[in-house]
């Protein structure tokens, strides 16, 4: 059994398939909304992000230690240049000690005024709001700019494959 300290469908629905890839067979999944600090403010920069991942599995951790592993998705963003780079990073705890850590790819968002705007997105960050950006589900943003090719679920995916890669190491 797998505990994701978030109920995002999406983030439950890659963690179902980055599992099975990575070890051949189903986990249940079951999404838990655990505290990982101030719910109502999307995360800055990459320790901020990191921090907030780590939080969510070893919060989800304490709250149902019966499972196999435990995962945080957090995602956050930085400015470089006045451009805003969005993100998330992937957390795996295990039942022995062990960690996996990997990041998402980062994309520059577009401020075009027809996705974002840059405005109205570093409002809502500043004003502590809850991030409550389209990117939040489906295929969300990322699946609209790339017209469908690469949805947020394929990036998260990815990611949590990549944080397993401990896991999947054999002791020689």
């Amino acid at each position: 059994m797998v505990i994701i300290g978030s109920r995002n469908s999406v983030k439950i629905k890659s963690a179902e398939e980055a599992f099975h890839l990575a070890f051949g067979k189903h986990f249940l999944v079951q999404g838990l909304n655990v505290g990982s600090g101030d719910e109502n403010k999307l995360p800055f920069g990459d320790v901020d992000t990191y921090t907030k991942a780590f939080l969510q599995a070893s919060n989800g951790k304490t709250a149902f230690p019966e499972a196999d592993f435990w995962l945080g998705i957090a995602e956050g963003w930085e400015k470089m240049n006045g451009e805003t780079i969005v993100f998330a990073w992937v957390v795996v705890l295990d039942g022995k000690g062990k960690s996996g850590r990997a990041k998402t790819a980062s994309i520059f968002a577009p401020f075009d005024g027809e996705i974002f705007s840059s405005s109205a997105l570093d409002d809502e960050v500043k004003s502590g709001k809850a991030f409550t950006h389209p990117l939040q589900e489906g295929n969300g943003d990322l699946g609209m700019m790339t017209n469908g090719i690469v949805s947020r679920k394929d990036v998260y995916k990815q990611a949590i494959f990549l944080g397993l890669i401990p896991f999947l190491q054999k002791k020689k």
